[in-house]
């Protein structure tokens, strides 16, 4: 018996033509993967399947950990350098440890604009800056 059947967008398809010409040859016959798209338009391409949806987030998951996680090679770290040296290589090559150092001085800026800012109100307010009145000497800063 004959088998053919229809594929949206490439009208009918003999399933046992391809089928004879992967057994004449002693090559693996090539991976097919056919996909629709809503308006019923098929595709056929060979190759290696296409990853699932738990494959690409798994992908995507990594992506995001490498970029995170992932260190730079600005500090070489050399073969000869004892355990501890070259676990604090590592650490300092961290994008994560560059990102927390950012946060870190982007908190400082902050401090020092409200400091100032409540120098300049004392300032101002013709108030000493070394005096206790001042608000830039009270101790939350």
């Amino acid at each position: 018996t004959h088998s053919w059947h229809t594929h949206p967008g490439l009208g009918e398809v003999d399933d046992d033509a391809s089928n004879k010409d992967a057994e004449e040859t002693d090559e693996p016959s090539p991976k097919v993967s056919r996909s629709l798209s809503r308006r019923g338009t098929g595709s056929i391409s060979f190759g290696e399947e296409a990853p699932t949806c738990c494959e690409r987030i798994k992908d995507k998951i990594r992506k995001i950990c490498t970029a995170i996680f992932g260190s730079s090679d600005r500090i070489q770290i050399s073969p000869k350098w004892d355990r501890l040296r070259k676990w604090t290589a590592h650490t300092l090559n961290l994008h994560l440890f560059e990102g927390g150092m950012g946060c870190v001085i982007i908190f400082n800026i902050m401090l020092i604009l409200i400091e100032t800012n409540r120098r300049l109100e004392c300032d101002a307010n013709n108030i000493p800056i070394e005096s206790s009145a001042c608000s830039a000497n009270d101790p939350d800063i």
